[in-house]
């Protein structure tokens, strides 16, 4: 059995290597968290934004000291370091910089209102004067700025005439790291020449503008911060275009028929009957609307006009050629749509055909 002497010399080896002093370990730095989150290592923060680290230290020697240290290259390229605080005392600039803490072992850097010229590497460090070294946990931050457009660069709406020389469509943006600029049109619509739905560059030349070239361009200028968008439209002033939906179109004796064109331009045409902007013509004859047949514009999107022209009851004399005449200031322009006699009825507008004898109507349903 144990005698009481040879008890109280063990319980002293127990205490001698089991209470270990903590001035003889060595003591660990972990920057911990960060706003915005580190990601090995590096933190992407915000121009104008603060951003700032959370330092843990454990096992820290009595006499030592918590400091924070930036280390950065100058414009010569050389590399230059410059203490930021010892505890929680600021030793640079203390609108710049500020240390805060939550407990005896935490040491925050904030890093206020971030500038191009804060970026660098941040270290969390201890001295070890013993063996001069430093235990330490260290942050690259880069500072990093969402795309914002160049107003004085960037194009607004523009109105142009058809046949001028080239426009050139401008999308400036600022930003870091540098923004990537693409076009595309409305709609995914293909771009004028050499094509394609999307462009990169500041710049979209568009070459001998054509009425076609008319619609909204969007610019997108984005990094990895962010995405924004400008919208140009682009007007273009050009004369009537008109087209026929059928260039021939058939009808048997009494049965009603519609002919119809399409027309673009910029200016529209007015759809008010007093103007003439807007006529169907057959031989040097006028068309108006009366109890035979009627005259009707039909607005669509962007500008563009269905105009039809319904005779009610073809007789013989209807058969020909009509002319679908669309006016502006800019010009004047006609297309021709022949009627030709069938023997057998057609159906017209709207899946029906009427056929009129003396004096009374029958729909016929097809």
């Amino acid at each position: 059995m144990m005698d009481y002497f040879t008890f109280i010399i063990l319980f002293g080896f127990i205490l001698q290597y089991s209470n270990v002093d903590s001035t003889s370990m060595q003591p660990t730095v972990k920057i911990t968290q960060s706003d915005p989150p580190h990601k090995n290592r590096l933190i992407k923060g915000e121009i104008g934004k603060d951003v700032w680290m959370h330092c843990t230290v454990e096992n820290l020697p009595r006499e030592s000291q918590v400091k924070w240290k930036y280390r950065y290259f100058s414009k010569q390229g050389r590399p230059v370091t410059k203490e930021i605080s010892s505890n929680f005392q600021i030793k640079g600039d203390n609108m710049k910089w500020a240390i805060e803490s939550n407990s005896d072992f935490s040491y925050r850097l904030r890093v206020k209102a971030l500038h191009i010229n804060d970026e660098g590497n941040y270290t969390c460090y201890v001295q070890i004067t013993d063996q001069q070294q430093e235990a330490r946990d260290t942050r690259t931050i880069v500072a990093r700025q969402t795309p914002i457009f160049d107003g004085e660069k960037t194009s607004s709406d523009e109105n142009v005439a058809e046949g001028d020389e080239d426009v050139v469509l401008q999308c400036f943006a600022t930003g870091r790291p540098s923004p990537t600029i693409v076009w595309r049109r409305q709609g995914n619509a293909v771009l004028p020449p050499p094509g394609g739905v999307e462009r990169l560059g500041n710049k979209l030349l568009i070459k001998e503008v054509n009425y076609r070239d008319k619609g909204m361009y969007f610019c997108t200028a984005y990094n990895e911060m962010g995405v924004i968008k400008r919208n140009v439209e682009l007007k273009v002033r050009y004369e009537p275009k008109v087209t026929q939906a059928e260039l021939r179109i058939g009808q048997a004796l009494g049965y009603q028929r519609t002919l119809s064109c399409f027309i673009e331009a910029n200016p529209t045409p007015s759809t008010d009957t007093g103007t003439s902007e807007l006529a169907w013509k057959k031989g040097t004859q006028i068309l108006k609307t009366n109890d035979r047949m009627k005259t009707k514009a039909i607005a669509g999107a962007y500008g563009k006009l269905t105009f039809e022209l319904t005779i009610f009851s073809v007789e013989s004399s209807d058969y020909g050629s009509y002319e679908c005449i669309a006016k502006t200031v800019l010009g004047q322009t006609s297309k021709s749509i022949e009627l030709y006699e069938t023997t057998e009825p057609q159906i017209d507008k709207g899946g029906k055909t009427s056929f009129s004898c003396r004096g009374s109507v029958f729909f016929d349903h097809f």
